[in-house]
C-alpha cells in the first residue's frame, strides 16, 4: 500500500527523527514483532535480538519504498502537517492530526480516518504517554492534595468533562470506560474503543524508571532506525543502540 501511495504522490509519513513520535512508532512495530529495548527485570539491554534486525529492515523499505527523505529532519508536528496538508497518504499517530483538521476546517478533515495500529506476529501494541500527579512527602497540604487528586480523577463527571473537552484525544483509560460517550461523539472514533486501556508506556516491558526513560529521551532507537535506513549495515546499527542503552544502565 506504502509503495502505491508514494507513487500517487502521497508518501507514508513516519518520522525518523529525534523526538516522540518516532518513538510511538518504533516501540509498537518492535513489540508486534516479539523484540524490546529492555527486560521487564527493568536491568537487562535486549535491543540486540533478531526481532530488532527485522523492524529494521521493515524501516528500510518503508524508507527507500514509501517515504520521502525529509522524515529524518521531521518534529512532533510534522506528520500531521503533511497529513492535514493532504501530502502523506498514511501516517501513525493519535487522533490529532484529524482534530486538528477538523477545528480549522481544512478540506482534508473530510478525508482522514482511523485504524488501529498495525499488529504482528507477537500481537497488535499501542503506546501512549501516561501523565502522573504526585504529592511531595514533605508536604504540610498531603491530605488536601490528595483529595484534589480524587477530584480530578475519581469523580466521574469531572473526568468526564476532561475527556469530552479534548474530543478523543485523551482516551479513557479504564476497563469500564471503553464504552465511553467521546467515542459516540463522531463516527470517526469508532476504531478507538479501547485503545487506552491496552497501550504501553516507552520502554516496555521494563517498568518505567529513571534509566529507562533515559533511553527514550536520548532516542537510541531513532537514532539507530535513522543509521539503518541511511546506510549503516543493520547488525552495526543495533551494536550501536546495544552500546548506548548498556551506558545508560551502568549510569554512565
Amino acid at each position: 500500500m506504502g509503495k502505491e501511495l508514494k507513487k500517487m504522490g502521497h508518501p507514508v509519513g513516519i518520522p525518523i527523527s529525534q523526538n516522540y513520535d518516532s518513538i510511538s512508532t518504533a516501540g509498537p512495530v518492535l513489540w508486534s514483532l516479539g523484540g524490546l529495548e529492555v527486560d521487564k527485570d527493568g536491568k537487562t539491554v535486549r535491543i540486540n535480538s533478531p526481532q530488532t534486525a527485522q523492524m529494521l529492515e521493515w524501516y528500510k523499505k518503508m524508507f527507500r519504498d514509501c517515504m520521502e527523505p525529509e522524515v529524518l529532519s521531521w518534529d512532533d508536528a510534522s506528520n500531521n502537517q503533511a497529513m492535514q496538508q493532504g501530502k502523506a497518504g498514511w501516517i501513525h499517530n493519535p487522533v490529532s492530526a484529524y482534530i486538528v483538521a477538523k477545528q480549522m476546517k481544512l478540506p482534508t478533515a473530510d478525508t482522514i480516518n482511523h485504524h488501529r495500529t498495525p499488529g504482528g506476529p507477537s500481537g497488535r501494541h499501542e503506546t501512549d504517554v501516561p501523565r502522573h500527579i504526585g504529592i511531595w512527602k514533605f508536604s504540610k497540604n498531603a491530605e488536601p492534595g490528595k483529595e484534589f487528586i480524587r477530584y480530578l480523577l475519581g469523580k466521574r463527571e469531572t473526568y468526564d468533562e476532561f475527556i469530552m473537552s479534548a474530543d478523543a484525544f485523551n482516551l479513557p483509560v479504564y476497563e469500564k470506560l471503553q464504552d465511553h460517550p467521546v467515542l459516540k461523539t463522531d463516527p470517526k472514533y469508532a476504531g478507538l474503543r479501547a485503545e487506552g486501556v491496552q497501550y504501553h508506556c516507552y520502554g516496555w516491558p521494563a517498568p518505567p524508571s529513571d534509566k529507562v526513560q533515559l533511553i527514550t529521551n536520548s532516542f537510541i532507537m531513532p537514532n539507530m532506525i535513522a543509521k539503518a535506513v541511511t546506510g549503516t549495515a543493520t547488525k552495526d546499527a543495533i551494536v550501536w543502540a546495544e552500546n548506548e542503552m548498556k551506558q545508560v544502565m551502568a549510569g554512565s
